[in-house]
């Protein structure tokens, strides 16, 4: 990536927070494939938590697979829907303690993932690769919890 296409890639999220109303937190510590969104955002509101993002800044494709994938979580309908289906025990303690706790978390997931393709101002390789890495380590939860298949 040049510095002007990283520089391009970080504006489109800003704008794309500022369009959906999104509240962009950027740390510059956090792992640039770790982002968090939603109802763990406990700094913000109560009311203000699903429309609530943190991400490292924008420096590359992979900051900017998961920011946009971040996004997806606030905006496409089912990126949330882990923590309104999920068991009792979930949205109590956000800790997985069933199967079907597993299957929405994937579901949510790859919706977070099918926002963030449809947005992207370019979906490359590397992207992919960050996609893939990320639910590959959902898949390996849902195993110890039984899950079979994927799809």
């Amino acid at each position: 990536m040049t510095l002007a296409t990283s520089n391009t890639l970080a504006q489109h999220i800003r704008d794309l927070a500022a369009a959906f109303k999104i509240h962009l937190q950027e740390v510059p510590e956090m792992p640039p494939d770790l982002g968090i969104s939603g109802q763990l955002v406990s700094q913000r509101p109560f009311h203000e938590r699903d429309s609530a993002i943190i991400i490292a800044p924008v420096t590359d494709e992979t900051t900017y697979a998961v920011a946009l994938h971040e996004i997806g979580h606030c905006l496409h309908p089912l990126g949330r829907v882990h923590h309104i289906q999920g068991s009792t025990r979930f949205r109590r303690t956000g800790q997985y303690s069933t199967l079907e706790d597993v299957r929405l978390l994937l579901l949510a997931e790859r919706s977070a993932w099918e926002w963030a393709r449809q947005h992207a101002l370019e979906w490359t390789p590397v992207m992919d690769y960050v996609e893939q890495l990320s639910t590959d380590s959902y898949v390996k939860l849902g195993r110890r919890f039984g899950l079979r298949r994927t799809t």
